[in-house]
């Protein structure tokens, strides 16, 4: 006989367990937007979006603000090759971390999921916060390919000024994602089969979507490590130097359209940037003083004179 969670509804029986995909993104908001114990962090981290991310951005656009602008496309990220149709993969980026949230409330019920859904909303401000550090210094871009075909593409360019690539937000959350529902399904009464199932698919979700901002072409190679860099201060207990280095090395393993030697290339680059924020990061006085210092570099080697 299979043994479920009291009142749990038989789907979510706990040695046969559905899928994330299985979970409506409904109670996420729900909760988010009428939860006493929620509504603060809720507000923070929509303010922090709506101030920090759109809003210096277009402030930027109109020249309100004066930021430098620094391009880091390189020779690597014309290797991979760009495929508009996996667009809806990035946009689904939003319900890949607010299903797990509607799963934590249907399992543990709203009253035992409250605190992680506000300690989740207020991570996401904090790496808001932390990126937009790296934004008001310096602002960047990469090179998108001018595509028509789908209405999508054409709504994004419209409405994305394109100007925070480095730290990528996409690979900042999905990567907290994975790291904070990792650490709830261990220190929660899930069985072996949930924690297993779902643990996996967050993390192949996380990768996917990592691998998806290069193919739509919304990102450079030089922005994925800078936000895992990023993550390992934000979250340093549950994302560590070797889950940053792991990510990168389970990237493209599945694709095909990548031949193993250029994603061998791919791979190394990004892990040797990884590597070098990480180190020069254990001796800076700031968090974000070896990606500054990046950039400066990076603006002299392909004669950007955008710094004074």
């Amino acid at each position: 006989m299979k043994k479920t969670q009291k009142n749990s509804p038989r789907e979510f029986e706990t040695d046969s367990p559905c899928s994330i995909e299985n979970f409506s993104t409904l109670p996420t908001w729900i909760a988010s937007l009428t939860n006493p114990k929620i509504i603060p962090h809720t507000v923070a981290y929509l303010q922090t979006v709506t101030m920090d991310f759109f809003g210096i951005q277009f402030l930027r656009k109109l020249k309100l603000l004066r930021i430098p602008i620094l391009n880091v496309e390189t020779p690597l990220d014309q290797k991979v090759p760009f495929v508009p149709q996996h667009l809806n993969d990035y946009l689904g980026f939003v319900n890949f971390w607010i299903r797990p949230l509607a799963m934590l409330i249907k399992i543990l019920g709203i009253k035992n999921a409250a605190p992680h859904l506000a300690k989740f909303f207020s991570l996401l401000k904090k790496s808001y916060k932390y990126a937009s550090q790296i934004y008001k210094f310096c602002m960047t871009t990469t090179n998108r390919p001018l595509y028509k075909k789908r209405t999508y593409f054409i709504i994004l360019r419209a409405l994305d000024p394109h100007y925070l690539c480095v730290p990528s937000l996409h690979i900042a959350i999905v990567s907290l994602c994975y790291a904070f529902f990792r650490d709830v399904l261990q220190k929660e009464n899930f069985s072996d089969a949930q924690r297993k199932l779902w643990t996996r698919e967050i993390y192949e979700g996380a990768i996917k979507i990592a691998e998806t901002v290069l193919y739509v072409k919304q990102h450079s190679v030089n922005c994925i490590p800078a936000a895992l860099y990023m993550m390992t201060k934000i979250v340093p207990k549950n994302f560590s130097e070797n889950d940053a280095q792991k990510f990168l090395d389970d990237m493209f393993v599945t694709r095909k359209d990548i031949p193993e030697k250029t994603r061998e290339e791919i791979v190394n680059y990004m892990k040797g940037m990884f590597a070098r924020f990480y180190e020069k990061g254990k001796n800076s006085a700031e968090w974000d003083s070896p990606i500054k210092n990046w950039m400066k570099e990076h603006a002299q080697k392909t004669a950007q004179f955008i710094f004074s």
